[in-house]
């Protein structure tokens, strides 16, 4: 009997073991431009307005920064985490159109890898769709095409 219980509880411990213990965290925290120019990308201004406002109520404005991934791609990284429950227009210096997104539509994920059970505190939220200049997308990350 005393065997079956060791056994038991080393097999509890090896199977806790075997969870990942990753970071997950909920929110997007950046944007793929493609398509743009280097000078179309000088200065970018991000607005955040309150969902549904019709982009009458702001909240924030901020100027953001881009890294180039390749000759076509570049990455924006906003000074904050975007909050799916609000709406965003980036106005970019050298284009004299504005783009918006709106319509965050996301999901439960499973953060970790845990066996037998998932923590219920072991979740974030996964974008699965967005609105982008009334268009809608169905990425898992945010694009902004020119």
């Amino acid at each position: 009997m005393k065997n079956i219980l060791f056994t038991s509880l080393v097999l509890i411990f090896v199977l806790q073991a075997c969870c990942t213990k990753k970071f997950c965290e909920s929110g997007l925290y950046q944007v793929t431009l493609e398509g743009f120019e280097p000078s179309e990308l000088d200065t970018i201004i991000m607005r955040s307005y309150h969902k549904n406002s019709n982009f009458t109520s702001l909240i924030d404005s901020s100027i953001v920064s881009t890294s180039q991934r390749d000759s076509i791609t570049w990455i924006l990284y906003p000074n904050s985490l975007l909050d799916i429950h609000r709406d965003y227009q980036f106005q970019f210096s050298g284009l004299s159109q504005v783009y918006t997104l709106t319509d965050f539509q996301v999901g439960k994920k499973g953060c970790n890898c845990c066996f037998p059970f998932r923590p219920k505190n072991d979740y974030y939220d996964a974008l699965e769709a967005y609105s982008i200049n009334g268009i809608r997308k169905s990425k898992g990350e945010l694009y902004i095409s020119k």
